[in-house]
């Protein structure tokens, strides 16, 4: 029993057996010719056993229980995706505004220039956030009763929105609403002239517009300060000699105005360019009575014409005359007669101050 224990296990022959020592002297001899063998360690084919060996391990891993780990895999992104579909998140969409008119019969204009949109900020699950569409929500502002002040917006004018969703912010929050009267009244249409007609000619008269005034619809401040509303100038460069007649456009109405018309019809006389020029003695004469006086003695004489033909007058071109009739007796010795003023040109106008003489004899 002794030897047993001291020696191990015997063979049968009595010789005793000392195994896991023969074992670790076997690991010691393999360890040792390894480290003795250094051209080996540094061979080719070291290099592919290192590979080879890694690539078990990892295909080992992965494909050691595939189908187990698969199904962790798949239950843990199940797990992630509702921790975060049901946290709250935030999103902002553009809200149709739509804005109820006061009646025509009302006459009040809007002087607001309000937003298309407002800017709608919800709070709710991810997945319910994603469901809405801006398309499918508006707000309604109720401007029926034409009344000028602040009006705000509140969450509650968003309806049909999913459970859990609710609205935090809108923008703008607040507008601020300005109505004014709407009046209307007639306005004087202005008409001008520009250019020049052609060589010789000139304008005659006064141009000639229709309507002369049109009426003006608008709120009460642009309608009352309208003085007058200017047409297009009529353009009468190079233009000849007769009646022309155009449509002009008038000025754009003001903001918050109209006009009946936007056209008007002008007209204007072109004519031959006249001169003027006035004799002031030319003597007046008395046909018909030898001796006889008149008074006064001397008249003054305008005449009207074409340049050239008014150039070519003086005083002596120039007669002033009454005639003397006696018709079924005597003449009287005094009478007031009218004067007959005759030039050498024709088409020239005469006008003579005075157009009338004492005669006396």
């Amino acid at each position: 029993m002794s030897k047993e224990r001291r020696g191990g296990p015997q063979n049968e022959s009595g010789t005793s057996v000392d195994r896991p020592a023969s074992n670790r002297a076997s690991k010691v001899r393999s360890a040792a010719k390894g480290r003795t063998s250094p051209k080996s360690s540094r061979g080719r084919g070291s290099t592919s056993d290192d590979d080879a060996v890694a690539r078990g391990l990892v295909a080992g891993f992965l494909l050691n229980h595939f189908w187990l780990k698969l199904i962790a895999v798949l239950c843990a992104l199940s797990l992630y995706a509702f921790i975060h579909s049901a946290q709250n998140t935030q999103r902002t969409i553009a809200v149709k505004l739509v804005a109820q008119s006061p009646p025509e019969a009302a006459e009040q204009q809007l002087l607001t220039d309000l937003p298309g949109t407002v800017d709608v900020t919800l709070i709710g699950p991810r997945q319910q956030l994603e469901t809405i569409a801006a398309d499918d929500h508006s707000i309604t502002l109720d401007l029926s009763a034409a009344r000028s002040g602040s009006v705000r917006l509140v969450p509650s004018m968003i309806a049909d929105l999913p459970p859990r969703v609710r609205v935090i912010r809108l923008y703008p929050a607040k507008l601020d609403i300005r109505f004014e009267k709407i009046v209307s009244r007639a306005v004087d249409v202005h008409v001008t002239l520009v250019g020049k007609p052609a060589k010789g000619m000139e304008v005659k008269g006064d141009i000639q517009h229709t309507p002369k005034d049109i009426t003006v619809v608008g709120i009460t401040s642009e309608v009352e300060t309208l003085q007058s509303i200017d047409a297009d100038p009529f353009q009468v460069t190079g233009l000849g000699e007769g009646t022309h007649t155009r449509q002009l456009r008038l000025a754009p109405p003001p903001e918050h105005t109209s006009y009946s018309t936007l056209m008007v019809s002008a007209t204007v006389q072109i004519g031959k360019r006249l001169a003027q020029r006035q004799f002031d003695k030319v003597p007046v004469s008395v046909i018909g009575i030898a001796h006889a006086k008149v008074s006064p003695a001397v008249v003054q004489v305008r005449v009207v014409g074409l340049p050239d033909d008014v150039d070519a007058l003086d005083e002596e071109s120039i007669s002033a005359r009454v005639q003397i009739t006696s018709e079924g007796g005597e003449p009287p010795k005094s009478n007031s007669l009218e004067l007959e003023v005759k030039v050498p040109i024709a088409g020239v106008q005469v006008e003579v101050i005075p157009n009338k003489v004492v005669v006396s004899w």
